[in-house]
């Protein structure tokens, strides 16, 4: 029996048969057989008793292997764990598609919208799951990953950098399982950053199809005329250049209404208080409740629970529903609303950027049409203050587009 730290070039050399131990690594050792053939093994005690445990033969398995694998083995025989045991369970390793089915179900419960649920699953079964689908989770490389991404990264780029932040919390969740060792080989920086070109370089920036300003005030007038609680909301979203799944989502419990003698000390009549969940950037907002708005929310007919209910049942509004009614608007009129530069319909997320156009055009404050529009303004502290501090321009501002639109000329 021979016993000293071993170095690469020993465990190389030709050795006599015997066990040559690895001092300070938990009873590792090079076993020599007659034969020549080399094997690691870890001698070491578990519950009282010596036991032998097999790591790899040599040189398959290298020496810097063996003394963390022999490391790792002390650390569950600490934990009342026999390695032996543990290696057999974790032998049969899980597929890509198997751990897949975890990890969306996980993102699945943690997302807000019903649309980004929807595509976990189908994205991920339609782009990654013919090539990756079927792979044991450990033998996924970066080429792999390539073979998936490759077909769609220049001509689908935005769906292409979705799929491959989905696959890469897949094997992100492999690894913390330990199904598998890291780097992960679908991370972007400092590995497939240098294998595909960016996404920005590539991608053409599509914008919503807005209402332009010469149409916005007859659009306004003939959203006036129509009937229902998609016309109601579509006007709330309007005036709070809201996204539609604020507006859908927009509840009474939500709604702080001042009483008399509170509300002559402000511009408005309360305050919309939007919850952090529904919100694009994960943080509450503050809207003003100016007199047109409140009448808006009380046409409704609701006094509590949601204020925009489907017409067919007590749910919100489908995400359809404000976009059919536009697109209802434009068949209907002569000449139509739609986007300038792309000649499409106008859709309500469009309506965000007519607001953003008429605020720039007349001169208003651009920091707090950004804050009207939820836009993110300087760090943490300085976003919480203006939150507050221009809600009351905010005010004025909502009321002079309301003024705005509803003018025969402008």
């Amino acid at each position: 029996m021979h016993k000293k730290k071993l170095t690469a070039q020993f465990a190389n050399a030709n050795l006599k048969s015997g066990r040559y131990y690895d001092v300070g690594y938990y009873g590792l050792h090079l076993h020599v057989r007659r034969s020549g053939s080399k094997a690691w093994v870890q001698r070491t005690r578990f519950r009282k008793k010596y036991i032998d445990i097999g790591i790899g033969g040599f040189p398959k398995v290298s020496l810097a292997e063996a003394r963390k694998t022999a490391t790792e083995n002390s650390l569950l025989i600490i934990d009342n764990i026999d390695p032996r045991t543990h290696l057999q369970q974790i032998k049969v390793v899980p597929t890509f598609e198997e751990v897949a089915e975890i990890e969306i179900l996980r993102a699945q419960a943690q997302s807000k919208n019903e649309k980004h649920r929807r595509q976990w699953r189908s994205t991920l079964e339609q782009y990654a799951f013919p090539t990756l689908g079927k792979f044991p989770i450990n033998n996924i490389t970066v080429n792999d990953v390539l073979s998936a991404l490759e077909p769609i990264w220049t001509t689908k780029t935005e769906t292409a950098t979705r799929v491959r932040g989905r696959i890469e919390s897949v094997i992100d969740a492999a690894i913390v399982r330990g199904y598998r060792d890291g780097p992960n080989p679908a991370a972007w920086r400092g590995n497939l950053e240098k294998l595909l070109p960016a996404p920005a370089k590539i991608t053409k920036v599509t914008h919503h199809p807005a209402i332009s300003q010469k149409d916005m005030q007859r659009w306004w007038k003939a959203l006036a005329g129509r009937q229902g609680v998609s016309k109601l909301a579509l006007q709330a979203l309007t005036l709070t250049c809201s996204r539609s799944g604020e507006i859908r989502n927009m509840s009474w419990d939500q709604v702080e209404l001042f009483d008399e003698e509170r509300a002559q000390d402000h511009l408005f009549k309360g305050v919309w208080k939007k919850p952090a969940k529904f919100m694009k950037a994960g943080r509450a907002d503050y809207v003003p409740i100016t007199s047109p708005l409140l009448s808006i929310l009380k046409q409704s007919g609701t006094k509590s629970g949601l204020i925009f209910l489907s017409p067919r049942s007590a749910s919100p509004l489908s995400d359809m529903a404000m976009t059919a009614l536009m697109r209802d608007m434009d068949k209907d009129d002569e000449i139509g609303f739609r986007d300038e530069d792309t000649g499409k319909p106008a859709v309500p997320h469009g309506l965000r950027s007519t607001f953003r156009d008429w605020a720039a055009i007349t001169g208003k404050s651009r920091e707090v049409a950004e804050r009207h529009l939820a836009h993110k303004i300087g760090d943490e502290t300085e976003e919480a203050y203006l939150r507050t501090s221009l809600i009351n321009q905010r005010a004025v501002l909502m009321d002079q587009y309301h003024s705005y639109l509803g003018a025969s000329k402008w």
